[in-house]
């Protein structure tokens, strides 16, 4: 009787082994692997932020066409992640443990996750800084000047190209020209406020102006170039290390006769920013 009863059971697990069988046959179909594949092919093959696009559509697909199959989502998650998308990233990699919690890699990727959530804290306290840059709500206060050279350095212009003086503008930070008001800044189209180029914490901007001067023996207008490549340095108190490199480009005679030279200065600051 006994002996009966435990092929029974050993019938029923077999029958029941057959039917999940089916049941991952039919979930993960045939279309689903073949989208997974493309996907892991455009990852090998991945040059560009465009190819990891074109990745990441790949596994979206398998996922939709088998939500219940952990692997589309490890892969997204893990795709995402090189992109710096990291809500999508932390989205997909904890749904991977979601459908497969006692994976091989579980522990790894847990890890993940919580390095994802620090570089996203992270990126966010960056966005706030670049908000307070460009606010009215914000103390500038000059921490250190460094002199660098090798050209010897104007004060009083140096004065009015202090790394300074932003604002937002749709949603986009802008540096205000110093020089815009003081000299002639219009010249050549140049305006008093110009884009500030931003990547992760790292940010650069140029404007110019036109200043009277002499060259040798020769009187007319010094055009010149501010360009200031900076960083978020600290994020509590928000602080900026910029290097600002002021660049004679040439000299504009009154008979608008150019004559090309370059003189430069460069000066490292550190600011400091306080909300009001």
């Amino acid at each position: 009787m006994k002996k009966m009863q435990a092929l029974h059971r050993v019938a029923i697990l077999a029958v029941s082994l057959l039917l999940c069988s089916a049941v991952n046959a039919q979930t993960v179909s045939e279309e689903a692997r073949r989208h997974l594949d493309r996907g892991q092919m455009a990852i090998e093959m991945a040059k560009t932020d465009g190819d990891l696009s074109d990745a990441i559509k790949e596994f979206q697909k398998a996922a939709e066409l088998a939500p219940s199959w952990p692997e589309p989502c490890y892969s997204l998650g893990m795709a995402q992640n090189k992109m710096e998308r990291f809500d999508d990233a932390l989205k997909n990699l904890t749904r991977y443990l979601q459908l497969a919690p006692n994976a091989r890699n579980a522990k790894e990727v847990k890890q993940l996750i919580n390095k994802i959530e620090y570089k996203k804290e992270r990126e966010v306290a960056v966005a706030k800084a670049f908000e307070l840059m460009g606010s009215d709500r914000a103390d500038w206060k000059k921490i250190s000047t460094v002199d660098k050279g090798p050209d010897k350095s104007n004060g009083l212009i140096a004065y009015f190209n202090i790394p300074e003086g932003f604002r937002m503008n749709k949603g986009a930070l802008e540096k205000r020209n110093g020089c815009y008001k003081m000299w002639h800044a219009t010249w050549r189209g140049w305006v008093e406020w110009v884009p500030v180029r931003i990547n992760g914490r790292f940010f650069e901007y140029t404007y110019g102006y036109v200043v009277n001067g002499i060259y040798g023996n020769k009187k007319g207008y010094l055009v010149q170039e501010v360009k200031g490549e900076g960083e978020i340095i600290s994020l509590d108190p928000v602080r900026t290390k910029t290097v600002v490199i002021d660049k004679a480009l040439g000299l504009l005679t009154d008979a608008n006769e150019l004559y090309r030279f370059e003189e430069k200065n460069t000066t490292e600051y550190v600011m400091e920013l306080r909300p009001k």
